[in-house]
């Protein structure tokens, strides 16, 4: 889980420490957004679209649900709750 005052550096050292930060790179130039905005607390929807795909594409990694938490500063459930949403819709 993110805690408020975890910043990018510390976000991205966790992605180093799985060996997923160019995954995290890819997936922000795919939808052209920046890693910073990839990783931060906004919602909008290309945002949060990028976001779900990141959590799909890290979980197909073989990455779990609370290390793709700590990869991009969110509860593990909120990961699962957006894998879920992409197989739902038949996407992943």
């Amino acid at each position: 889980m993110k805690k408020k005052n975890q910043s990018l550096d510390e976000i991205l050292f966790e992605c180093a420490q799985h060996g997923v930060t160019d995954l995290v790179g890819k997936v922000a130039n795919e939808h052209r957004v920046g890693i910073e905005l990839l990783l931060s607390r906004r919602r909008t929807k290309t945002i949060a679209k990028a976001r779900t795909e990141l959590y799909v594409e890290l979980h197909n990694a073989g990455l779990s649900y609370p290390e793709i938490g700590r990869c991009t500063g969110r509860d593990h459930t909120t990961v699962l709750s957006g894998v879920r949403s992409v197989r739902k819709l038949g996407v992943a």
